[in-house]
């Protein structure tokens, strides 16, 4: 018994010296911004210094209003000069779709961090989750955006 507690107490501490890292981890690579010859790696705290927005919205796959903050991507595109061409979004799982940049509208495509106030995991479709304000226009429920809102995504390539 004194060795499973020692053993649990040497685990919590390392787990405790873990959380920082782990709280400054990327959460989002950017591939092949303008002036940047390596990938951009961002952490939570660096996605939230950028100029943020938020919307409650329904989706179809999950019950009820929700609502969710994060960074728009036309303001992340303009954050790193990009104005033109696609964007392919990968998630966790490596599946990805791509995004023509000239449909990417204001206070519209979120890439949120955070769902009813709370960070999502994985799990939970985090990190990161392309949503929409579907129920401010008839025009953003179908298909094609539905398909454009990827969750789990890690990585954004700006494809010319």
């Amino acid at each position: 018994m004194r060795y499973l507690k020692s053993s649990l107490a040497i685990l919590a501490v390392f787990l405790a010296s873990m959380m920082p890292a782990l709280a400054q981890s990327p959460v989002l690579t950017i591939i092949g911004a303008p002036g940047h010859t390596a990938p951009v790696e961002l952490d939570r705290a660096a996605l939230e210094a950028l100029p943020s927005g938020s919307f409650t919205t329904t989706t179809t796959w999950t019950k009820g209003p929700q609502e969710f903050k994060g960074v728009y991507l036309a303001d992340l595109l303009a954050e790193y000069g990009v104005s033109e061409g696609n964007l392919k979004l990968t998630a966790v799982n490596d599946y990805s779709v791509t995004v023509p940049v000239s449909e990417l509208h204001p206070n519209e495509a979120l890439l949120a961090y955070s769902r009813n106030g709370e960070t999502m995991s994985v799990r939970d479709k985090g990190p990161l989750w392309v949503v929409y304000p579907y129920d401010s226009d008839e025009a953003l429920r179908n298909e094609v955006v539905y398909a454009r809102s990827i969750w789990q995504v890690v990585k954004i390539e700006i494809l010319n």
